[in-house]
């Protein structure tokens, strides 16, 4: 069986001007073909076994795949694949669950349900083209109304295989912006892409019209997926078919304001990008979407976002997070500056292929943290060295607030030592959850508790280039982690010496079977293993593990605390703890937030 995602070099049928639309040959017409009658077509789709996903997706795309290389009348084609809309959607809302949240790299079950839920798509969009194609071949009349849903329901179906194509943080598969141009070009030049089209898909209920359909995923590519993890992904495609109606798609103005306007190519293979970066002379088959409407609307939205009242601590450890994606602050910031302008790169790029040490995860960052300082300690002690060092908890929290009058504060002893240790016994968990642990006062802090050596173990790597902002790597051997964007990454280098620095995936491409293209944005060059829990009433808080971050002013980094995302809010009162100092702090100001971790910008807190 050959699906239409795998016929590159398959036979096609093609009228004049549709050179840029891909439909099968039709093959030998089969006698008394089940889905040549819409009676019949009922019946078989009734009968299929949608409790066995596997068998009831290859009974459907067999199915289609003859469907769409038969010779059948036209009306009964469109109406047989409206009847296939609602198994091809159940099939690939069943499939979501072998690849959503998955970790990279995708393992071979991920892209085998990808590619299924892709192949399914572009059968079901092959068979509203075919439908087009023959209606403009035949000049049918009375058809404008069905060519107008075909069209819609076609653009549906590729614009799946775009978005599946995102999941997997692949390159968009060859020629279907090519196709996805073409539909848009004959909706417009018969006037129906401002035509009202029911939509059967669950996830955007409603009609909506072809203009907007080709806006939203002209936007959803501008906004960068692969900087996203699936479900963030899978909101903003989602959402943006709302906000598609505040964009405008025009020809070319050269006279005009240039910012936050994106050039399309009608008569290419390519998405949108900013007219900044084009350089040919712009035709007749140019559009330019203009998304200045569009940003104050999600600026509008961005002021109208109030602080969130912290969720519940699970009151069992059955208790989980709820997976739903809902419109964020830093979700809306991730779209206006993606959808506002010029994409700026801060610092060029250096060719050095460094090796770099890797860890990923709060919990793996702060055992290699420790473990290195638990080293230093150990080299320090054999020297003699250690009665030299001051306690760095100290030193990067100051008493700016004044003196305490309460003889023994928690800011009065500061000849403590950081590396000062029991070797023997001194360690920090291996836990590999971002959930705490609940504990008292009295109770024996988790730096007490004993951990694996291979809780503190790195990942290396090489560079494929690097900058003072942050690095690009090849990822995925078997030895690596896995991980996914917006990740919180430790890194130690040639810059950084015994220091692990700290940095977030930006972005992240598969460049071939399990093997990843990742993109990292440096945080801070140094950290420190702490910590923390809430200064609450009842003396009883739920301890996390998490980094100092401290202040550079020479690189503009502020004193900082990164902590699993969701544990705190701006203004809560922490306990730091360094080993054997704890000092009281306040988180001042969200810096980064992710579905991984938040950055506070600290300060010193003393009780009033």
């Amino acid at each position: 069986m050959t699906s239409a995602l795998q016929t590159a070099n398959e036979k096609q049928h093609r009228s004049r001007g549709f050179s840029k639309l891909w439909v099968p040959e039709y093959a030998e017409p089969l006698e008394d073909f089940f889905l040549a009658e819409l009676e019949s077509a009922q019946a078989w789709l009734t009968e299929l076994p949608m409790a066995n996903i596997s068998e009831t997706a290859r009974q459907v795309l067999e199915a289609l795949v003859d469907f769409n290389r038969q010779p059948i009348p036209n009306e009964v084609r469109i109406r047989v694949a409206e009847l296939f809309q609602q198994p091809v959607q159940y099939i690939c809302q069943n499939l979501e669950k072998d690849y959503i949240d998955a970790a990279l790299p995708l393992t071979a079950k991920n892209r085998r349900a990808i590619r299924l839920s892709q192949e399914l798509y572009a059968e079901l969009a092959a068979s509203y083209k075919v439908f087009i194609l023959e209606a403009f071949k035949h000049r049918e009349r009375n058809s404008k109304r069905l060519v107008a849903i075909a069209i819609h329901r076609a653009i549906t179906g590729l614009s799946k295989i775009l978005h599946l194509a995102t999941l997997e943080y692949e390159q968009y598969p060859d020629h279907i912006w090519q196709e996805i141009h073409f539909l848009y070009s004959l909706a417009v030049k018969n006037s129906i892409h401002r035509m009202s089209v029911q939509d059967l898909s669950k996830s955007t209920p409603g009609s909506s019209c072809i203009g907007d359909l080709y806006k939203r995923l002209l936007l959803y590519v501008l906004a960068a997926p692969d900087c996203l993890r699936q479900r963030e992904n899978q909101f903003i495609y989602g959402q943006l078919l709302d906000w598609a109606n505040f964009a405008s798609l025009n020809t070319p103005d050269t006279n005009g304001d240039n910012s936050g306007q994106f050039l399309v190519r009608l008569a290419s293979d390519a998405p949108p990008h900013h007219l900044s970066f084009e350089k040919r002379k712009l035709s007749k088959r140019c559009r330019i979407l203009d998304t200045h409407r569009l940003v104050s609307h999600l600026n509008e939205l961005l002021a109208s976002i109030k602080p969130q009242p912290k969720p519940p601590k699970p009151k069992t450890t059955k208790d989980k997070p709820t997976d739903a994606i809902k419109l964020s602050k830093s979700i809306l910031e991730h779209l206006i500056v993606n959808l506002s302008g010029r994409p700026k790169r801060r610092f060029s790029r250096t060719k050095l292929g460094y090796t770099l040490k890797l860890a990923v995860g709060i919990p793996h960052v702060h055992n290699l943290v420790k473990a290195s300082a638990l080293q230093d300690a150990a080299v320090q002690e054999q020297g003699g060295g250690g009665s030299e060092n001051v306690d760095w908890l100290d030193q990067h929290i100051p008493q700016n607030f004044g003196h305490s009058d309460e003889p023994e504060s928690d800011w009065s002893d500061s000849s403590s030592l950081l590396l000062d240790l029991d070797l023997e016994g001194d360690s920090v968990v291996p836990s590999d959850s971002h959930r705490g642990t609940m504990l008292e006062d009295n109770v024996q802090s988790p730096w007490a508790m004993n951990y694996s050596q291979a809780d503190a173990e790195a990942y290396e790597c090489e560079t494929r280039n690097e900058s003072a902002g942050g690095y690009c790597i090849d990822w995925g051997d078997a030895k690596a982690p896995k991980i996914k964007p917006g990740e919180l990454v430790g890194i130690q280098s040639h810059a950084t010496g015994k220091h692990f620095g700290v940095a977030t995936t930006r972005w992240v491409k598969n460049t071939a079977k399990n093997r990843l293209q990742m993109g990292m944005q440096l945080i801070a060059p140094s950290s420190y293993a702490v910590e923390v829990r809430l200064d609450d009433e009842d003396k009883i808080s739920c301890v996390y593990n998490g980094l100092l971050v401290p202040e550079s002013k020479f690189a503009k980094i502020p004193l900082s605390l990164i902590v699993p995302t969701h544990s705190y809010q701006e203004g809560d009162i922490l306990w730091v703890n360094s080993g054997n100092n704890e000092l009281r702090v306040c988180l001042t100001q969200l810096l980064n937030a992710t579905t991984s971790f938040s950055q506070y910008q600290i300060a010193g807190h003393h009780p009033q």
